[in-house]
């Protein structure tokens, strides 16, 4: 995986939690599939805690690559995956070089 990878386009709206939580591998990501704050997101929008479950996740939920890379879900309409150690990585980087 690269620094950052998209996960879920936002052309999906309110139900892009609905497709993570339906689309990947809830185990490689530290999730389990009985996990109350899982079964709301996975019940759809209309579920009254919908939200409040999906940040929950979105604070728990992390994936470690064959690497060792951790990455963390970001999301600013689109969902991403995100190694920010790559990214302060580069920043530093950045600065050391200019």
């Amino acid at each position: 995986m690269d620094t950052k990878e998209l996960l879920v386009s936002d052309r999906f709206g309110v139900y892009v939690p609905k497709c993570f939580v339906d689309d990947v591998d809830l185990v490689a990501w530290g999730l389990d599939v009985g996990d109350p704050d899982v079964v709301c997101v996975t019940n759809g929008p209309d579920e009254e805690w919908y939200w409040e479950a999906w940040d929950s996740i979105m604070n728990k939920a992390k994936f470690v690559d064959k690497d060792g890379k951790v990455y963390h879900l970001y999301q600013d309409g689109d969902l991403w995956a995100v190694c920010w150690d790559d990214i302060a990585d580069e920043v530093e980087s950045a600065r050391s070089f200019g």
